[in-house]
């Protein structure tokens, strides 16, 4: 399929594809020998870049956040409550969606991995082919190698099995469709709009920004056609009530309902103390600057007559993609903390953008906005490669609780999630991540003092804590930024792990060291 795209187009004049003659293009367009080799050696480094960025994770098995999601997965597929068997800042739906993933790999990490790297290059060529049917054929090329690039950027990426790829996947059908919709009136596309949004939002709330820009353009577009635009904003609240439907009978029937205002309120109490200062804005403005050079790049260095185009576009069609992009961003903005790989949902549109800009898909321009931003990305691959890789699969701890325990018993560390998803064994507590304590103020001492009543009810059989308990406190407290700036939530963090630490004492004996843990049995 990808491979098609790689062909040249003639973009002697206007070049503007409608929805039946689709591909049409690639009948007619020149042979592929015309395309220098310069040009395949900069699709290699491309794809070599996106396979880099992605699965140099093999070595990082059962990240913090990827193992956190598959063990919401394996929680919610065994019959768990979230808020009571499970608590994290994510909503249930993140454990339905993930859980799908965890029925067919199980505790495999590998293929974890490939799912989203195939889901990352399929997203790819949906936008290719998007680009292609509504900017014209100078677009697909660009869109592609744009987005196989910046969609698998390792600082981006962050992690081999990420919410915001699978999110970004949905995020894409439903802009696909969106576009059909705006350049027709199919009802049917706006359904899937809906349908593909939703499920995009059970990942995120802001999985919806595609449905909220698709809303704003039927209102302006499609405003002196009531009857029209009535059945187009039917079909979609038809596609969104979908997923809604399926997230609102499992609420029930896990009795979880009651707790989601609660948990909401978790949630934007979590968003609301995150740190934030000045420095802070940095980031979205460093993330226009990297994702506009491209665009910079292309549409004014090289500006002369021989890379332009001209090109008759839908206005409504690039008013989306606007439309979609600032709402994308306002998404990752009021989430507060913006880490690197919540701006990865910006990748799709600003591709669109690239791609349709009225320039030929002449190699030295898209070698000249790419290739800066491949090479980044495998210097990023090679540090992780340097400082993760340890030459062992599995945690230390875990093969020695594998001999020590049984099935029905539960354990506890912080970051426990690899370790259960590897034993299979049972939470201590539903709190497996302090990281979590960072959340507001009081939080260390709240969820802490659940902990130990956790600990009071299941009685885990081995509790590990870090043997270097000083230093690594000190660490947590310098590192994690909302405890560095925050003396009076810092204090309670440390306060709630001394209580942590002296329940174990109290409770535990000591029984070895492993993974830079000590390793605690609770005596009969």
């Amino acid at each position: 399929m990808i491979w098609h795209f790689l062909q040249p187009a003639d973009n002697s004049d206007v070049t503007v594809l409608t929805r039946d003659d689709v591909f049409a293009w690639k009948s007619t367009a020149p042979a592929v020998a015309r395309r220098p080799i310069a040009f395949w050696l900069l699709v290699v480094l491309c794809f070599f870049t996106a396979g880099l960025g992605r699965l140099a994770y093999l070595i990082r098995p059962f990240d913090s956040d990827g193992a956190m999601f598959i063990y919401m997965g394996r929680v919610i597929s065994e019959g768990g409550r979230f808020c009571h068997d499970l608590c994290d800042n994510k909503f249930p739906t993140v454990g339905l969606m993930t859980g799908v993933a965890w029925r067919m790999f199980g505790p495999v990490w590998w293929q974890y991995v490939l799912l989203e790297t195939a889901m990352s290059l399929l997203t790819a060529w949906l936008l290719a082919r998007g680009a292609a049917r509504h900017f014209g054929a100078h677009a697909a090329v660009p869109t592609l190698l744009f987005a196989i690039v910046h969609l698998n950027m390792a600082f981006v990426v962050f992690g081999g099995f990420q919410l915001e790829t699978i999110q970004t996947f949905f995020a894409v059908l439903a802009a696909g469709a969106a576009l059909e919709l705006i350049d027709g009136d199919d009802w049917r596309d706006a359904l899937v709009v809906g349908l593909a949004g939703g499920c995009a939002a059970m990942l995120k709330p802001t999985g919806l920004a595609v449905v909220a820009a698709t809303v704003a353009m039927l209102l302006a577009f499609r405003g002196r056609q009531p009857a029209k635009l009535f059945a187009h904003l039917l079909a979609l609240a038809g596609g969104l009530a979908l997923p809604a439907a399926v997230t609102l009978i499992y609420l029930i029937e896990s009795d979880n309902l009651r707790d989601m205002p609660g948990l909401w309120h978790q949630i934007a109490t979590y968003a609301k103390n995150s740190s934030w200062d000045l420095w802070d804005l940095s980031k979205p403005i460093t993330v226009v600057i990297l994702g506009g050079f491209p665009l910079f790049v292309r549409f004014v260095i090289f500006r002369r007559a021989r890379d332009r185009i001209s090109v008759n576009f839908n206005r409504a069609a690039v008013a989306f993609v606007l439309l979609w992009l600032a709402a994308e961003m306002v998404g990752v903005v009021a989430q507060r903390r913006m880490y690197a790989y919540h701006f990865m949902v910006l990748g799709p549109p600003v591709a669109l953008l690239y791609g349709m800009l009225p320039r030929r898909d002449r190699l030295v321009p898209m070698a000249a906005a790419l290739v800066p931003m491949a090479l980044f990305s495998v210097y990023g691959s090679s540090l992780l490669i340097r400082y993760e890789y340890r030459g062992v699969y599995r945690l230390e701890v875990s093969d020695y609780l594998a001999t020590r325990t049984q099935p029905t018993d539960a354990v506890w560390r912080d970051d426990a999630a690899r370790l259960l998803l590897e034993t299979g064994l049972h939470a201590g507590s539903r709190y497996p991540l302090t990281f979590l304590f960072a959340n507001f103020d009081q939080a260390p001492l709240e969820y802490g003092a659940t902990i130990l009543a956790d600990f009071e009810q299941t009685r885990p059989k081995y509790i590990m804590l870090p043997a270097e308990f000083d230093r690594v406190m000190a660490h947590q407290g310098h590192e994690i930024l909302e405890l560095n700036r925050f003396p009076a939530r810092r204090e309670n963090y440390f306060k709630a792990w001394r209580d942590i630490r002296a329940y174990v004492l109290a409770h535990y004996a000591w029984e070895t060291r492993l993974d830079s843990d000590d390793v605690f049995r609770r005596r009969s």
